[in-house]
C-alpha cells in the first residue's frame, strides 16, 4: 500500500451526489479525492434524470456523471479508482481502505 499525502475531504461515490459533494468542498480551497470503483451503479444506468437544474427536459444519468466528471477535474479532485472497504477512525480525523491503497 502506497501512503496518500493527507486530505481535507474524500468522498465515496461518484454519482451525482458524490460529485456535488466533493465540488462544493474543492471550490471552498480544500483537498479532496474522490473514491469511485468501476463496478456499475445507479448513474451508470440509461435513465433520464428529472428535476436537475438546466435541465429542464431531463438529462441522461450517464451524461450528468460526465459532466460532473469533467466539472470536478476542473477543482483540481483527485479520482482514486477503487472500492472503499472500511472507514476507520485515526487521531488524525479518518482514513479508507480499498484494496491496494490507504487513503
Amino acid at each position: 500500500m502506497s501512503p496518500i499525502p493527507p486530505l481535507d475531504a474524500a468522498v465515496i461515490g461518484g454519482g451525482p451526489a458524490g460529485l456535488a459533494a466533493a465540488i462544493g468542498i474543492a471550490r471552498a480551497c480544500r483537498t479532496v479525492a474522490l473514491v469511485d470503483c468501476e463496478r456499475p451503479g445507479r448513474s451508470d444506468y440509461a435513465q433520464i434524470n428529472h428535476n436537475y437544474l438546466g435541465f429542464p427536459g431531463g438529462v441522461a444519468a450517464t451524461h450528468l456523471r460526465d459532466l460532473g466528471r469533467e466539472q470536478a477535474a476542473h477543482y483540481g479532485i483527485r479520482f482514486e479508482d477503487a472500492e472503499a472497504s472500511a472507514v476507520r477512525r485515526v487521531v488524525a480525523g479518518f482514513t479508507i481502505e480499498a484494496p491496494g491503497m490507504e487513503l
